[in-house]
């Protein structure tokens, strides 16, 4: 019952599994995942959940992997689960793909799992233990990891789930015992040619040797790293809308490089957005906010950029700005969300206007490339004097430019070119009349 208590425990403390789920096992065969499966058969009535086995053989170890799947699908039945069991030559994927056998392994079963998921709520378990998750810890500092890679396996990713890490290896053996479980052993748990398994067989006794509970010593550090990532990312001051979220650079030079993967998440959450965090992504990141310049932008895909705007790093997805252009004639009021533009013949005495000599073509149209305007005596782009201004460049494709016979003579947020300031014998006047943004 102590096994059980601390898996039931474990997955209400981290809300692993809601009532009316359905639960796809992956099912090797081995102890780990048998007691798990066995567990959740237990639970489910209690729970409130359905629970399917799946096994899916990597045609590596020949007849053995075809009774691995025999037995698990026997086992399944014998606990009177629905039962999944499939076939992938996993040897061909790794050289197809150029990655190892073990990678490509875990991308097969993953793959396999989630092509069992039909509508409605779903959960992929996974038989990971709490010797797991410290062997995931100890190789990752030896790779040489930031505070994110600490944290080990977490409980949860999406809707993976992993309801046995509070659970050590010979707790679950222990368990088997105690209910009669059979479970076999895959034969190259034991050979040393794989990573996980030299630090499994090899490291991990070592290190028991020098401290018996280094398990228990590197499942502590990973939750240590796991509340200081919380802390962090909580107390950095986000603001976000739909599409857009925005914390300060002051705060960010001041964290710590392990962190960006976390905040990046949690932005991009609050905006509402879906990307994939990755090293690269929060390295594309990191590097633009080390840039020491005040302005930047990243494109960290899916029409998702990061960008540097003064004080701040944006992390948003806006459309790019569509040209626009309207002729402006007499008796007709162009509006636009924050102003109002018309012709009047007398001169407004509280608006912003512009006097009008002959009969220019005037249009209303955003920037283009190239545009100029004499200001107090220079001439200058209007790319430049916006970057002065320190308008942020998502804005600057979508503000007002009028134009006479196609040359700037006012822009938004810069004003009045000279050329149309203080002229004797205007008889009518553009009339800028600007509201509330």
């Amino acid at each position: 019952m102590k096994t059980r208590n601390l898996v039931l425990t474990y997955i209400k403390e981290n809300n692993l599994i809601n009532s009316g789920d359905t639960v796809i096992c992956g099912l090797s065969g081995g102890a780990d995942s048998c007691a798990m499966v066995h567990i959740l058969a237990k639970l489910k009535d209690e729970l409130g959940i359905s629970v399917i086995c799946a096994h899916l053989n990597h045609m590596i170890r020949g007849e053995e992997a075809d009774r691995d799947m025999a037995f698990a699908k026997a086992f399944a039945q014998h606990l009177d689960l629905p039962f999944f069991g499939e076939s992938r030559d996993i040897p061909a994927m790794a050289q197809a793909l150029g990655i190892s056998l073990e990678d490509a392994g875990r991308r097969a079963r993953y793959d396999f799992f989630h092509s069992l998921i039909k509508t409605g709520c779903y959960k992929i378990a996974t038989a990971h233990n709490k010797n797991d998750k410290a062997e995931t810890v100890l190789m990752h500092i030896v790779r040489g990891c930031g505070v994110n890679g600490l944290q080990g396996i977490p409980p949860r990713r999406g809707e993976i789930i992993r309801p046995l890490l509070n659970v050590s290896r010979n707790e679950i053996e222990q368990y088997c015992r105690e209910n009669d479980i059979h479970y076999i052993t895959d034969s190259t748990n034991l050979q040393t040619d794989y990573t996980r398994n030299r630090f499994r067989l090899e490291v991990m006794p070592m290190l028991r040797q020098i401290n018996p509970r280094v398990d228990d010593a590197l499942c502590r550090l990973a939750q240590n790293a796991e509340q200081l990532k919380a802390l962090t990312c909580c107390s950095l001051a986000v603001t976000a809308e739909k599409n857009e979220a925005s914390v300060s650079l002051a705060d960010l030079c001041a964290m710590a490089e392990g962190l960006y993967p976390d905040l990046l998440k949690k932005m991009l959450n609050m905006a509402g957005l879906e990307l994939e965090v990755t090293a690269k992504t929060a390295q594309a990141v990191k590097k633009l906010v080390s840039s020491g310049k005040t302005t930047g932008i990243a494109d960290l895909g899916k029409g998702i950029t990061a960008r540097l705007s003064y004080d701040k790093l944006i992390i948003a997805k806006i459309p790019p700005a569509e040209d626009f252009e309207y002729t402006l004639s007499p008796g007709k009021a162009l509006k636009f969300p924050h102003m109002e533009i018309s012709i009047s013949e007398t001169i407004p005495e509280e608006d912003d206007y512009l006097p009008i000599c002959g009969e220019p073509v005037i249009t209303l149209r955003n920037r283009r490339p190239g545009d100029k305007m004499k200001i107090n005596g220079m001439t200058r782009k209007l790319q430049d004097m916006l970057v002065n201004l320190k308008v942020d460049r998502t804005l600057r494709g979508k503000l007002v430019i009028i134009a006479f016979d196609g040359n700037p003579v006012w822009a938004e947020k810069i004003g009045r070119s000279d050329t149309v300031k203080n002229v004797a014998g205007a008889e009518k006047y553009i009339v800028i009349k600007k509201s509330e943004a």
